[in-house]
């Protein structure tokens, strides 16, 4: 007897030894599973947290469930959980479910269902992989997919990880706020073209990275409802933005505010509205828009409406209007940023940087706001006026249109006036400033550049009320051939073109091989001043080179202190009735046929 219990006792003192070493846990036997399939009609509450709650195969809830604080969820491999025919899935705080490969949530696919998953910041609401699965999801949808039928969908505090791809919304406005969507092998939030947040308020604190997709996808027309209270970080080059899809904006106050990325437009964005309060954009400063190629910004276009763009940026937080990648030319055959008729004079760019577009700004019948912006790089034009102009001289200042393919500014000559003369032109493919033949009906000041206007036409100052144009000393104009200008053929016109010793106003050939001016009725002349000319019509320190004729006068004006050279045919042209004596001290060089002329 002695001996049994001494064994049995060193036994226990062994068993208590054996035990501390295992740091005093005893084994845990599994957690009761519970299986679930088919179809759930009736009410459930899934409340016991000392149990798994197992979905082995399709599972449609199509009532009022219930998973209560804590509980742990399964879903196993190929399997499917849709909330449906008006359906309500709520979620509590603390739930953890696990995903396997190929299984997903779908909720309001062909009917109406709800979804309401509310965690809390110290409790969350977890959907992620089961132990060993890369990543769980549809391959086509992600890992929850909210349908055109989904209502009244709420996610607060859930994380999100691990899947095909986060959460994809096909139509309608959820709430998501305060979520963690990680580690995804696709996208990280998708919207698709009939869905986006309602307003920046249900769309804010979240946080979306290590995706390997686009970590956010959202239309334009949803752009202005991000609160700017996203956190987004761990993301490749390729997709590191915030992917937009282009549609038509009609929002009457929209903002888009500065993101930690860029937005990424892979489509054309237009901003316009037919309703009584025009669409409006209002682009924050610091923003950076990258396009894809084909993508661009229509701004007023008549089939779409009046529609207004404000971009103003500072100078120490530039508006970036550039290309995705840098093999890409963004923008269709119009611009990368086109404005129509149907924009206000309220549409601005101020300190913004636009590259690599087709052509930078097109301006089309509408007046804009350019003022300290830089555009190059692009296939054409840095910025095109078509039937268009800046609003006024005042409203386009110290722009830089550099290093483009085409000119640096193309624009009427009616509305040359309207050019400032400060910033630069220099270094672009076709020269400086593209300035196309019209009658010049306003009167105005041609301001100098530091590079030529390249005048393609006749520069027609005229008006029946008379026009007076007036060119800054150092102006130099290189005209193609059978360009000219015409001082008061038809009606008034007055040309007042003072230069200096130092700086004198230039009207030469675009090409030196070719003679520019014109040829009529017998009459040559690369300035003609007609009849109809105003005696303040004035040349002083103008050099008029290779023109067919340099001058051709018909009226009493003075030419003074000017030189013509290399004309085809003569430096000046007098018609008899001209006073011969307001033309003097001029000099002639090298001209085909002789210096003078007087018609008899």
């Amino acid at each position: 007897m002695i001996k049994l219990c001494q064994v049995l006792f060193f036994s226990a003192i062994l068993f208590i030894k054996c035990s501390n070493e295992n740091n005093g846990n005893p084994i845990v036997p599994p957690l009761e599973v519970l299986t679930k399939d088919g179809t759930i009609s009736n009410e459930e509450a899934w409340s016991e947290t000392d149990k798994i709650y197992r979905i082995t195969d399709d599972c449609s809830i199509e009532s009022q469930v219930t998973w209560g604080e804590g509980i742990k969820v399964i879903i196993d491999p190929g399997t499917v959980l849709s909330v449906g025919n008006n359906g309500i899935l709520t979620i509590e705080k603390g739930v953890t479910m696990k995903l396997c490969d190929n299984s997903y949530i779908e909720v309001g696919i062909y009917s109406q269902g709800t979804l309401k998953a509310n965690g809390s910041a110290d409790s969350p609401v977890v959907f992620k992989a089961d132990t060993g699965v890369q990543a769980w999801g549809s391959s086509q949808g992600g890992g929850i997919i909210l349908g055109d039928s989904a209502k009244n969908i709420l996610l607060n505090y859930c994380i999100v990880t691990e899947a095909t791809a986060g959460i994809n919304v096909k139509a309608g406005s959820p709430v998501i706020t305060n979520c963690k969507v990680t580690s995804c092998k696709g996208n990280g939030i998708y919207f698709e073209s009939t869905a986006g947040p309602d307003d920046s308020l249900t769309f804010t604190n979240n946080t979306i990275s290590d995706c390997s997709g686009y970590p956010l996808t959202l239309p334009a027309d949803k752009l202005g409802n991000l609160s700017g209270k996203i956190t987004f970080s761990g993301f490749n080059k390729e997709n590191n933005g915030i992917h937009i899809l282009g549609v038509l904006v009609k929002n009457e106050a929209a903002v888009w505010r500065k993101m930690d990325l860029p937005y990424i437009f892979s489509q054309m964005t237009v901003i316009g509205s037919f309703s009584a309060g025009a669409s409006s954009v209002t682009i924050m400063p610091g923003v950076v828009c990258k396009f894809e190629k084909n993508a661009g910004i229509r701004i007023g276009d008549p089939s779409f409406g009046v529609g207004i763009l404000i971009a103003k940026g500072t100078p120490e937080d530039s508006i970036y209007f550039i290309n995705s990648s840098p093999d890409v030319i963004w923008g269709d055959n119009s611009a990368g940023i086109w404005i129509g008729p149907e924009s206000t004079e309220n549409t601005l760019f101020e300190y913004c940087s636009i590259r690599n577009a087709t052509t930078g700004i097109c301006a089309a019948g509408t007046l804009i706001n350019v003022s300290n912006c830089r555009v190059t790089g692009c296939d054409s034009n840095g910025i095109t006026f078509n039937y268009a102009s800046p609003v006024d001289s005042m409203s386009f200042n110290d722009n830089f249109f550099v290093k483009n393919a085409g000119y640096g500014i193309s624009i009427s000559a009616d509305q040359l006036s309207n050019l400032s003369g400060t910033g630069s032109v220099a270094d672009n493919g076709k020269g400086g400033i593209y300035v196309s033949g019209e009658t010049i009906w306003q009167s105005g000041t041609w301001k100098k550049y530091d590079m030529p206007f390249i005048v393609d036409g006749t520069l027609d100052i005229s008006g029946l009320k008379g026009v007076e144009i007036n060119i800054h000393p150092g102006t130099e104009f290189h005209f193609l051939p059978g360009s000219y200008i015409d001082v008061g053929k038809s009606n008034p016109g007055t040309l007042i073109a003072r230069g200096s010793d130092n700086l004198p106003i230039i009207f030469d050939s675009y090409d030196q091989d070719e003679y520019w001016g014109a040829d009529e009725d017998g009459i040559t002349g690369g300035i003609r001043i007609g009849k109809n000319a105003d005696v303040k019509t004035e040349l002083k320190y103008c050099k008029v080179n290779n023109a067919t004729s340099g001058v051709y006068v018909d009226a009493n004006v003075k030419i003074e202190n000017c030189s013509f050279t290399d004309n085809q045919n003569y430096g000046i042209v007098i018609d008899k009735n001209a006073d011969q004596s307001l033309i003097k001290d001029n000099s002639f060089s090298e001209n085909g046929t002789g210096s003078t002329f007087i018609l008899p």
